[in-house]
């Protein structure tokens, strides 16, 4: 077992016996972080003939953790959403890491703890896989009007590593209308009647909403 093939470079076990089996199980190593290591093996026949030395094409090691993701948004796409109309599903994206071996999954949890505290058990979505994007909807869930949802997101690495999660400034769900309003004809008490064919004038009370907020007026 050595860092280059052919039992070259760094040795860390010298060429030893393993008897007549074709695996091998070898503790008590120190072996180095982000480091690349090699078997070669080699067989004797019972006439003292040595064969020629096959190697392994290596197995890294990798005993780091993945970063955490720099930015978690609300929201499928960017820029981050403060709000959601929906009751039932939420969307969430995130910046790639980099990791030595690779990255093989990022994790996420929704719920409704700043901390997370939950997110292996009790959460709104316990920590779910979404591959190797960084994006994905989270359909399925139940979500309560006012309550503010958060995202947290993390990476495993191809050596089993589970890397720090990021989190979310939160998405909160509002899935009451905007207050009704009234219209008058004109441009200030209402009218029934006019002269103008060129033209229209409304005007209306305000609406409130007490969740989101009043984004636009629109009218027909």
């Amino acid at each position: 077992i050595s860092t280059a093939a052919d039992c070259g470079g760094t040795v860390v076990v010298n060429w030893t016996a393993n008897g007549a089996g074709t695996t091998l199980t070898r503790t008590g190593l120190s072996l180095i972080d982000m480091t690349t290591y090699f078997v070669a093996i080699r067989a004797t026949d019972l006439a003292g003939n040595l064969g020629p030395t096959t190697t392994s094409d290596g197995i890294l090691v990798d005993i780091g953790p993945p970063p955490a993701p720099a930015l978690v948004n609300d929201g499928l796409i960017p820029p981050d959403a403060d709000y959601t109309a929906s009751n039932s599903s939420l969307g969430g994206n995130w910046s790639s890491v980099f990791d030595g071996s690779g990255i093989n999954r990022y994790e996420y949890c929704i719920t409704t703890s700043a901390t997370g505290s939950d997110c292996s058990a009790g959460a709104v979505r316990t920590y779910t896989s979404a591959g190797v994007i960084t994006s994905t909807t989270a359909s399925g869930l139940t979500l309560s009007n006012g309550t503010m949802y958060y995202w947290f997101v993390r990476a495993v690495d191809s050596a089993g590593n589970i890397g720090g999660s990021a989190r979310s400034d939160g998405i909160t769900v509002d899935l009451s209308a905007p207050s009704v309003t009234t219209v008058a004809d004109g441009a200030a008490a209402d009218i029934d009647l006019q002269n103008p064919i060129t033209a229209l004038w409304a005007n209306w009370a305000a609406s409130t909403d007490s969740l989101s907020g009043l984004l636009r007026y629109e009218l027909c």
